[in-house]
């Protein structure tokens, strides 16, 4: 009896976690798999980063960073914000095999295109160490174009689960191969072969899922109407991504194009923990992206109650990263990185603000998206993207990293700035007082980070005592519980 219970169990898990069958189900099963695709392979990553950092020095990380963002530039060409429109259609209806290849054809050209001005224009990199990491990367973008669309397939399939394995499966692979050569032969080329490896298993990997789960061989096919309808549909949201894309990555390129080598890895160092801490803001917005479009439609109370609801949990994460980022900086960067990455500490701090500001950049794009003003998003991130740059070119040659994280600062403040304005004007701003409870629930987390003995704790323990109080006193004040407990 107790076996037929566990196997019955195991089929009602398997069931649930692995198939399609209600709207309420496949939302709650593609949160879980996204979430945990999205968290692991974010952790596998960040570790090794951390690693490469610690073991080869800020020299050579600053080298492999600087070559990945040079790289990940053009992604601006090789993706041409096809992703969203991809979902979208394929979505609605299960796209033929001619469709499949026409975009498979469109987006071998694009990578190729990529690929070919990422080896002309590697050439006038002065760090010619450099320029084997780039090739390197120039080919697993060519490769990651063409896997992407197969992954974008699976998602419009509501079918999570296999993007999350695929994911975890390539991070595991680089990371594992990242890790023999940082024990047994460090080398940063090497190192980028293990990625190069890993992108390679991982379009063999969704290759095989896609013939035979979904009975589906994508072979190039030149369609000239599909493939224009494609571009049509897709060019604002690439215009939108070069946006983001230059936003994200102009900073690092102009550095190492500089020769500052060394300042890049620094720099690269504070910012990916800070790209790793607002994972949890990426997965609430894309889990109420669907319901927030969906409403806007049908019942405008309920976008506003969902935009609210969205906006408190933005806060709730922004405000806590900004203070704590802030008082603990030198902690966390000498816990992760040593000693030799101090320079990274003042602007960890600068980008801790950055962290914050980018939680709210993810709101207001998903309510802009979702109300259908694409346009919008676009305009606000093109300028701000505009005045990146140009804060770059007079702050990065005074201050180098430091100029960098500023400029950053200060074109999202401007990003924020102006999109909340366009909010206001369409009434879709949600309510600012939503901001009292995460503000006085932060300052009471760093009363609480200044008592003596928990100054004195290990940093992780640090922060995970700070993010238990500030949890429990934040939903003590919504809940009305504190004042009841402190009248007694």
């Amino acid at each position: 009896t107790k076996n037929y219970m566990r196997i019955k169990s195991f089929d009602k898990a398997k069931l649930f976690f692995f198939n399609n069958k209600n709207l309420r189900q496949i939302i709650l099963k593609n949160t879980f798999w996204y979430a945990s695709g999205q968290i692991l392979s974010r952790f596998l990553k960040i570790i090794l980063l951390i690693l490469i950092a610690r073991i080869l020095g800020a020299e050579n990380y600053g080298l492999f960073t600087f070559a990945l963002s040079f790289a990940l530039f053009f992604t601006i060409i090789s993706e041409f914000g096809l992703k969203p429109t991809v979902i979208r259609e394929f979505a609605q209806k299960k796209p033929s095999a001619q469709e499949l290849g026409s975009l498979l054809f469109l987006k071998l050209i694009l990578g190729l295109i990529s690929f070919c001005l990422i080896l002309v224009s590697s050439f006038f990199v002065k760090t010619v160490a450099a320029r084997p990491l780039i090739l390197i990367f120039g080919i697993i973008l060519l490769i990651d174009t063409v896997t992407n669309l197969l992954i974008d397939f699976f998602q419009a399939r509501q079918r999570m689960e296999l993007l999350a394995i695929i994911q975890i499966a390539k991070n595991l692979v680089i990371a594992g191969g990242g890790l023999l050569v940082l024990f047994f032969r460090p080398n940063i080329r090497l190192i980028a072969y293990s990625y190069l490896l890993g992108s390679l298993l991982t379009f063999v990997f969704a290759l095989f899922i896609i013939v035979r789960f979904f009975h589906l061989l994508p072979l190039p096919y030149w369609n000239p109407k599909i493939i224009k309808k494609y571009l049509f549909l897709t060019w604002p949201l690439a215009l939108s991504t070069g946006s983001a894309i230059v936003f994200t990555h102009a900073d690092s390129i102009m550095m190492g194009l500089w020769q500052m080598i060394r300042q890049v890895g620094w720099y690269q160092a504070a910012y990916k923990i800070i790209n790793f801490v607002i994972i949890p803001g990426s997965i609430i917005t894309n889990v109420f992206y669907p319901n927030l479009s969906q409403s806007y439609k049908k019942n405008r109370f309920l976008f506003r109650r969902i935009s609210n609801i969205l906006f408190e949990s933005t806060l709730f994460l922004a405000f806590p990263i900004i203070v704590g980022g802030v008082l603990l900086s030198q902690k966390i960067i000498t816990f992760f990185y040593g000693k030799s990455y101090l320079p990274s500490i003042s602007a960890f701090k600068i980008l801790s603000f950055s962290a914050g500001l980018t939680l709210l950049i993810m709101f207001i794009n998903v309510i802009l998206n979702s109300s259908g003003r694409q346009k919008i998003t676009f305009y606000v991130t093109a300028s701000a993207a505009i005045i990146n740059i140009i804060f770059n070119f007079i702050l990065i040659p005074r201050y180098s990293l430091y100029g960098a994280a500023l400029a950053t600062v200060l074109s999202q403040s401007l990003l924020c700035f102006l999109a909340f304005f366009f909010l206001e004007k369409h009434k879709l701003l949600p309510k600012i007082s939503l901001m009292f409870l995460p503000i006085v629930s932060t300052l009471l987390m760093v009363a609480f980070l200044e008592i003596g003995i928990i100054s004195r704790l290990n940093i992780i323990l640090q922060v995970i005592l700070a993010a238990l109080a500030y949890s429990v006193i934040f939903f003590a004040l919504k809940l009305k519980l504190l004042p009841v407990v402190l009248r007694r």
